[in-house]
C-alpha cells in the first residue's frame, strides 16, 4: 500500500513538472495609471500581435547595420549642428551676436506705404 502511495505521489511530481516545462508563462502586459491618466502598454501589446515570422526577420536584421546607415547620413539631415551652414546664416555675426546678421532696411521704408517693386 505504501509502495503504490509514493508511486501515485512521484507520478503526479513528474507529471506536474513536465507540464510546467511545456508552459511557458505568458508575457502580460501592464496598463499603468498615472494620476488618473491610463497609459496603455503599447510596446507589449504590439510584441504579442506581431506574428513569429516577422520577429524571427527582425531578429535577423542587425541594429548594427542600422546605426551603421545613420552614421554615414550629412548631419544637417538628422537636425545637428553643422558650422559651416551655421556660419553662413549667421553671416559676420557668427560667434560675436545671437542675432543673424541682416541687410539694413531700405532708407524710404515705410510699413505703411506699399513697395513700388
Amino acid at each position: 500500500m505504501n509502495r503504490i502511495l509514493i508511486g501515485a505521489v512521484l507520478l503526479c511530481a513528474v507529471n506536474g513538472a513536465a507540464l510546467a516545462e511545456e508552459s511557458e508563462p505568458a508575457e502580460s502586459c501592464v496598463a499603468v495609471v498615472v494620476d488618473g491618466v491610463r497609459t496603455l502598454p503599447y510596446e507589449c501589446l504590439s510584441r504579442q500581435l506581431t506574428p513569429p515570422e516577422a520577429l524571427a526577420r527582425a531578429a535577423r536584421t542587425s541594429r548594427l547595420a542600422l546605426s551603421a546607415r545613420t552614421a554615414e547620413r550629412p548631419a544637417n539631415e538628422l537636425g545637428l549642428f553643422n558650422r559651416s551652414a551655421t556660419a553662413i546664416r549667421m553671416g559676420s555675426n557668427f560667434g560675436v551676436s545671437a542675432s543673424a546678421q541682416r541687410p539694413p532696411p531700405p532708407s524710404d521704408y515705410s510699413p505703411l506705404l506699399p513697395t513700388g517693386r
